[in-house]
């Protein structure tokens, strides 16, 4: 299986036990950094995984204190999506301790079918790209056509321009890089939720 090792939703595992998007998500996260991996495995005696990363020569910036984020949520409820139980829930986590009420989904089907019964109900989407059943940009699709103006933010584990002009493309409001890091997420969705102040 090597030579398909990285693939985005290959796995050797049966259907109930992962989705196959791990060391997809890994190759996508080093490719950007523009790094390498190097993979050595024989039977029986299980892998090793290298990770290259190019050397950095810049002089280190001065350190400076590092604020908490001033904003916080008020109680808004966001939709989470995204088809890894665990990153659901450490999404949930985060956006509990900003003040935020997540409710996270893994099936981006089942997410989209709350969103229609109830619109109003949530302030902001939260969505991963690539998902089996949807992606992340086909479900910014199909809810463009009844929530217009819905913030959606997009975390991926995929990044690059052409991902950034698709998303857009498609009504994404916001994307972000995984792994999830809770300042940006609070900055994001600080942004996202501003109110607007019409002069009149």
């Amino acid at each position: 299986v090597m030579e398909r090792l990285f693939e985005p939703f290959f796995t050797t595992r049966s259907a109930e036990s992962g989705t196959g998007l791990g060391l997809a998500v890994v190759h996508g996260v080093v490719a950007e950094f523009g790094g390498a991996i190097d993979v050595q495995s024989k039977p029986g005696h299980g892998a090793r995984f290298t990770l290259y990363f190019p050397e950095c020569t810049d002089a280190p910036s001065p350190i400076r204190p590092t604020a908490l984020p001033t904003s916080s949520g008020a109680g808004q409820t966001l939709l989470v999506v995204d088809d890894e139980p665990t990153l659901v829930a450490l999404a949930e986590e985060m956006f509990t301790s900003l003040g935020y009420q997540p409710v996270g989904f893994t099936d981006p089907v089942a997410a989209l079918q709350a969103l229609r019964a109830d619109p109003q109900r949530f302030a902001a989407v939260v969505t991963d790209e690539v998902m089996p059943g949807l992606t992340g940009i086909q479900l910014t699709e199909a809810i463009r056509q009844f929530a217009p103006a819905l913030p959606i933010l997009m975390v991926s584990g995929y990044g690059g321009a052409s991902l950034a002009q698709r998303a857009a493309a498609a009504g994404v409001s916001r994307l972000l890089t995984k792994p999830m890091q809770r300042e940006e997420l609070a900055r994001a969705m600080a942004l996202l939720l501003k109110p607007v102040l019409l002069l009149v």
